[in-house]
């Protein structure tokens, strides 16, 4: 505050004194002009006076100049009478040539004639050194002649020069008294009014409306009280808005994190149901076999090197039985939801060969170009494992849907890029050679509940979920087709930092 009061009160006197200022220089312009006029007039009519009542004779003329020469230091008189020229006795006069072709004008003219030359110091700028003047008058019948002088205007310039000094103290005493009532004033009127707004608005917290100016101020405090005080009640209400808003968002938020994780589950569920369809048929050979190596065992005829035989290739088929169920049910337990680093490579191998081992997945070729150097990610292991594994799912339903399962190719990729802000990223790669999707369809496929397979065979959330779990650990997803020509996925996730 004190910084405004400092630069109004600067600003007040700077605007006080240049007003002075100006206001003084016209003045003193027009008192320059004023004075020139009267020395003009006043000593014209003097020649005037001095022609009317000369006897004709240059000494006599020239003697009425002896009193103003002796009061005007400087003075210079001349009189032109058929063509001689005579000038008052002072080596100080002015320049004869300029005297003489005043006194040449005003003869041949016939009238007064008037004329400046030199340079003096008036006011503020230059201004002229000399007048000179000259009026005709017939001296003797039958002949002409002018009576011409040159008057100096330094004496007069340094009178209003002195005369100049005591008004501008005059104005800077007047700027100095006028800016001190003026900031008084100034103050009363509006600092301190703005200092009752600073005050209340700081002291202001919430608990009560500050009274920001008094019932005696000007109308434009009381309104621009009256608007602040209305707005700080806006505040308070859309404060207690904001509250109520973020408690809602905070429990829908709470609502939709449950949300999601109900749809991983169900997703989870619906993955499991699929897996377990194609693990019945591989659980159907071995379980074929053991029995038939079971039913050979009952015989008496067979030797002990071929029971141990038979035993032998029972516990491998019984073990490779034991083997799927216990990836289908480490899969299927439910883990609690965590945080922490994930190798990707591991993770993609693991759903390739749970996948490679199913019968109806043995004829589709599964390539690996994983290339990255840095493969590890913040997420959830299981989380991440079910978005993966939604991936590969709809790739191999894309191959079945084109009945040449045997030309199936699923393609896995991976290396290491940056994003736009310098992040190093992995990006994984999930291709396939199988049917394709539409470009109309390409657009919607990471939307909940949207799916382009039949009635019964298909949640529409297994991307959705997967969209949704790439996003939590940071990363993006997209899709690329090209028709019917196969589908890929492309996964970008942010290494973790080490």
């Amino acid at each position: 505050m004190h910084g405004l009061k400092i630069h109004i009160s600067l600003t007040f006197a700077l605007l006080l004194a240049s007003g002075m200022l100006l206001t003084n220089g016209i003045i003193t312009v027009l008192w320059q002009h004023s004075l020139v006029n009267g020395v003009i007039e006043n000593n014209t009519a003097f020649l005037e006076a001095v022609a009317k009542n000369s006897d004709g004779k240059t000494g006599g003329i020239l003697r009425f100049f002896a009193p103003m020469r002796e009061q005007t230091p400087g003075l210079c008189a001349a009189v032109l009478l058929d063509g001689v020229w005579q000038t008052t006795p002072d080596s100080s006069c002015s320049p004869p040539a300029k005297l003489r072709m005043v006194a040449e004008q005003a003869k041949t003219e016939g009238r007064t004639a008037t004329s400046t030359t030199g340079n003096a110091l008036g006011f503020l700028f230059l201004q002229q050194e000399y007048i000179y003047m000259a009026v005709p008058f017939p001296a003797v019948p039958g002949s002409s002649g002018a009576i011409s002088l040159s008057y100096p205007l330094r004496p007069i310039w340094q009178v209003l020069r002195q005369d100049q000094k005591i008004i501008l103290v005059y104005i800077l005493i007047n700027t100095l008294v006028l800016s001190v009532i003026g900031f008084f004033r100034l103050a009363s009127i509006i600092l301190r009014p703005i200092d009752r707004l600073v005050q209340g608005t700081s002291s202001y917290r919430g608990e009560n409306h500050p009274a920001l100016v008094a019932e005696g101020e000007g109308s434009e405090f009381r309104r621009l009280s009256s608007a602040i005080n209305g707005m700080v009640r806006r505040i308070d209400e859309d404060k207690i808005n904001l509250q109520e808003t973020i408690h809602s968002l905070k429990q829908a938020n709470e609502t939709i994190q449950a949300t999601q994780q109900e749809m991983i589950r169900a997703e989870k569920l619906a993955s499991v149901g699929r897996l377990s369809a194609g693990l019945a048929h591989e659980i159907g050979n071995p379980l074929g076999i053991v029995l038939g190596y079971l039913g050979l065992l009952k015989e008496d005829a067979i030797s002990p090197e071929e029971k141990a035989d038979y035993i032998q290739r029972s516990e491998q088929e019984l073990n490779r039985i034991n083997m799927l169920v216990r990836q289908l049910l480490d899969f299927s337990r439910p883990l609690p939801a965590t945080n922490e680093p994930v190798h990707i490579h591991s993770l993609l191998l693991d759903i390739q060969h749970m996948l490679q081992a199913q019968k109806k997945n043995k004829e589709i070729a599964f390539e690996t170009a994983i290339t990255a150097e840095h493969d590890i990610v913040q997420g959830g292991a299981e989380t991440l494992r079910q978005a993966f594994l939604n991936f590969f799912l709809n790739a191999i339903d894309a191959i079945h849907e084109t009945n040449h399962p045997e030309q199936g190719k699923i393609s896995i990729a991976s290396r290491n890029t940056r994003d736009n802000s310098g992040r190093t990223m992995l990006q994984v790669i999930i291709s396939d050679n199988g049917s394709g999707i539409s470009p109309d369809h390409l657009k919607n496929i990471f939307d909940p509940f949207f799916t382009t397979k039949d009635p019964g065979k298909g949640t529409g959330l297994g991307l959705a979920v997967s969209h949704t779990i790439i996003e939590n650990c940071g990363g993006v997803v997209h899709a690329r087709s090209d028709g019917n020509k196969g589908t890929s996925i492309i996964v970008e996730l942010p290494i973790m930092d080490k």
